[in-house]
């Protein structure tokens, strides 16, 4: 028999306060609401509750993660083994097994790599209530041997379970809760906001400047990697995904590019799939610190913080084939730019970004790679997605490069020779256009503001005799730049 740990009296109406909220709405409150409801019912408490401290004494996800940020507009929500501690908790405990006896029975049928469970599942097949869906999705997306990826929007949701004997098959033959709690991760005690932070050490410059060139394989490996902990914002990313995925089978050299993805990344799953994989291409997707930490998960499912100097000993370490690293998560900017250190080509995040412009952007860097564009081209045609989506975060992405390396030459996807020459050819001749217009402009004191702006071609004559003179033999009909 599961043990659950006491409650004290605060404790207790801290999360009989949030269940209530639930059973009634099928969804979380806000830490804000909890805080005043508790305030109002129990004014006696006013001068002594103090919901940081305890969020902090909870055993982990019992507070999915305020003790961590802190943030009062956060959803107050509580992992499932919470609804032990109320009577009035038995049809959510009674549905609850309903549904995980169902992901059982998916698992055991599917010969998908990912197969899910949807809303409409559980109502075309286990014939479930609206309100009763809504809480199935609220506690499945906090368990962390079940949950392997969701999405979802106001009238529908679908949750990726996860595979492997630590996953939904260690529930295989249970039938009543506390047999779930007997199975199901244990439940810890650690806060999960306390952070060891380390001093970063720098390497002595490399002043060896490294040549760029076409990855000259079969197959370019892109490993996507995913973090979001409990006690964390929940992140689309299982929409990042099929993104890039659509994206990529959508370009010219699909059959050039391989996706690998690994789910709710620990720290030695980076060892563990960088040598497994020797990728081309590292996209790493979640959430970043605004110390300079990625944020991966623990044993527990918990937040876990990687510090910079350890993200660069990886890449040190198992550099291998990578061409390029994307640090699609906030915050990510000292990474990337301690990563150049050892990787060609880095993209990191100056600021925070949002779910929208990072699945925006990282599908359009990757169907621009698809169809045989350099890495620079590609983070260009990524920012230029972002504008023409109307998304105001254009300037949070940047990339940054090894010393001696032009993103421009960097190529992913390996061209047809006459393609190759043809790009190159066309990028010749548009730095050459650049220069002639500086020239033009800086020797017409009366030149049109539409050519300085670039609406207007430069005047053909002008500009041909010019190539005539410097040994150009190629010509265009109008010359825009």
């Amino acid at each position: 028999m599961v043990e659950l740990p006491e409650l004290n009296d605060d404790q207790r109406l801290f999360l009989k306060t949030i269940f209530d909220y639930f059973h009634t709405q099928g969804e979380w409150p806000t830490y804000l609401w909890v805080e005043n409801t508790i305030l109002r019912t129990h004014p006696e408490k006013r001068s002594e509750f103090d919901l940081i401290e305890i969020c902090k004494s909870l055993p982990d996800g019992f507070a999915s993660g305020f003790g961590f940020n802190r943030n009062y507009e956060q959803e107050a929500g509580f992992i499932a083994p919470v609804l032990s501690y109320f009577s009035e908790a038995k049809e959510e405990m009674s549905d609850f097994m309903r549904v995980v006896r169902f992901c059982v029975k998916k698992i055991n049928t599917s010969d998908e790599l990912r197969p899910e469970i949807s809303s409409e599942d559980l109502s075309s097949q286990l014939h479930m209530q609206p309100l009763a869906i809504r809480k199935m999705y609220l506690l499945l997306q906090w368990e962390p041997n079940i949950m392997g990826g969701s999405g979802a929007n106001e009238n529908w949701w679908r949750i990726t379970l996860q595979r492997g004997k630590d996953g939904v098959r260690r529930f295989e033959g249970i039938e009543t809760f506390e047999q779930y709690l007997e199975k199901r991760t244990p439940i810890t005690r650690m806060f999960s906001g306390q952070n060891f932070s380390r001093p970063i050490q720098r390497e002595p410059a490399n002043n060896n400047p490294v040549s760029a060139s076409l990855v000259d394989r079969a197959k370019v490996k892109i490993l996507f990697l995913a973090a979001n902990p409990l006690g964390t914002d929940r992140l689309k990313l299982d929409e990042e995904i099929r993104a890039i995925t659509e994206k990529v089978y959508a370009s010219e050299y699909r059959d050039y590019l391989q996706i690998e993805s690994s789910w709710a990344i620990r720290p030695d799953d980076l060892l563990q799939s960088l040598n497994r994989h020797r990728p081309h291409i590292v996209h790493f997707s979640g959430h970043g610190s605004q110390t300079g930490e990625l944020i991966l998960v623990d044993s527990s499912s918990l937040p876990k913080t990687v510090s910079t100097m350890a993200l660069k000993a990886l890449f040190t370490t198992l550099k291998d084939n990578i061409q390029v690293v994307i640090l699609n998560a906030c915050y990510s900017r000292s990474q990337a730019t301690a990563i150049t250190e050892v990787i060609n080509c880095v993209v990191g995040m100056n600021n925070a970004i949002g779910d929208e412009a990072a699945i925006i952007f990282a599908a359009s860097f990757y169907r621009a790679l698809g169809f045989g564009r350099s890495v620079q081209e590609a983070f260009d045609q990524g920012k230029v997605a972002l504008l023409l989506e109307g998304v105001p975060e254009e300037n949070t992405p940047e990339l940054l490069v090894r010393a001696g390396v032009n993103p421009s030459q960097v190529f992913l996807v390996k061209q047809p020779l006459e393609k190759q020459q043809s790009h190159q050819d066309q990028q010749h001749h548009n730095t050459l256009l650049r220069k002639l217009k500086t020239e033009y402009i800086m020797s017409h004191p009366n030149v049109s503001k539409n050519i300085i702006i670039g609406t207007e071609p430069l005047p053909k004559e002008w500009v041909e005799r010019r190539l005539e003179e410097m040994g150009e033999a190629w010509r265009q009909d109008i010359y825009f730049i």
